[in-house]
């Protein structure tokens, strides 16, 4: 306690002369104080960060939903196209045959 009370009291702020004991819990608890409000600041950082990066990732998943759908619409059109096509091919030929 006496190197806490020589650190203390070289302390600009502190008080000249013994310093009391409860001078020094203050100073500890600010110490504290300032400790939690940075933890805070940073966790806050932190929260605004994983926000940015959910909100990101939500919006690429969209855009991917939005592409694979015009893929999957263009397949279907694309299979109908084939589709009727091969009914038309089967027509001409029944009408060709049969006449």
């Amino acid at each position: 306690m006496a190197s806490g009370e020589a650190a203390a009291a070289a302390d600009p702020g502190g008080p000249h002369g013994p310093v009391d004991a409860t001078w020094l819990i203050l100073q500890r608890l600010d110490d504290l104080r300032r400790g939690f409000e940075d933890l805070r600041n940073a966790q806050e950082d932190l929260r605004r960060e994983l926000r940015a990066d959910i909100d990101s990732v939500r919006t690429e998943l969209r855009e991917t939903r939005r592409d694979l759908k015009a893929d999957i619409d263009s397949v279907r059109a694309w299979s109908l196209g084939l589709l009727l096509l091969a009914i038309l091919g089967l027509l001409a030929k029944l009408l060709l045959t049969g006449a």
